[in-house]
């Protein structure tokens, strides 16, 4: 990357295949429907295949059209709007609702970069005006092909991608150790307002 390089704009629906997901199924519809586990938008903070996910009703067909793999990208249509995760390693068929939109490239660029084009779009509160977050908004397929994200170059997709990966992956292991020491900090809080009151370690004294 250097100063001189330009970088455009694209719509997500122009270079990225969008997906929206399954509507809910509770019973079988045919003989071969049977039920799989499937994702949707509340779970994109615990993203596997699990015993504990919710399952739904689905068919062949359903598979073929829904069906999750490894490095997919999912962006919550409702809830937390515009949320978006990787599915991680799966061990069983999955599938997602349709509080969830499956983004996959259909052009050469880096699934990575755009998720964190997406990222920088969800964190200018953009998307609560484009949803009307005032009443319970949506982003719907059409509004997530329509939005313009930043655009560079695949080998300037992957730059950025791979120092922000590197970046993210520090200050996500720094918060958790910071996180770890405030709660350290509070057991010993509370351990010492415990021990005072109770007598274990004498009070300050007034003279």
């Amino acid at each position: 990357m250097n100063g001189s390089s330009k970088i455009g704009l694209a719509r997500v629906g122009h270079v990225c295949e969008i997906t929206l997901g399954k509507m809910l199924q509770t019973g079988p519809r045919g003989p071969y429907d049977h039920e799989v586990p499937y994702l949707r938008a509340g779970l994109l903070d615990a993203l596997a295949c699990s015993p504990d996910l919710p399952k739904m009703f689905c068919g062949f067909d359903d598979l073929q059209t829904y069906g999750l793999r490894k490095g997919d990208l999912l962006v919550a249509e409702g809830g937390d709007v515009g949320r978006a995760e990787f599915v991680p390693e799966l061990t069983h068929d999955t599938i997602f609702q349709n509080s969830l939109h499956r983004v996959r490239m259909n052009v050469t660029g880096d699934l990575r970069f755009v998720r964190y084009a997406l990222e920088t779009v969800r964190s200018s509160r953009w998307l609560d005006v484009l949803c009307n977050r005032t009443t319970f908004g949506h982003l719907t397929v059409e509004k997530l092909r329509q939005l313009r994200i930043s655009w560079p170059r695949t080998l300037e997709q992957r730059a950025i991608a791979d120092y922000l990966d590197a970046e993210t992956a520090r200050i996500d292991a720094l918060s958790s150790r910071v996180e770890a020491v405030i709660k350290l900090l509070q057991e010993y809080r509370t351990a010492l307002i415990t021990a005072v009151v109770t007598g274990t370690v004498p009070a300050p004294t007034c003279d």
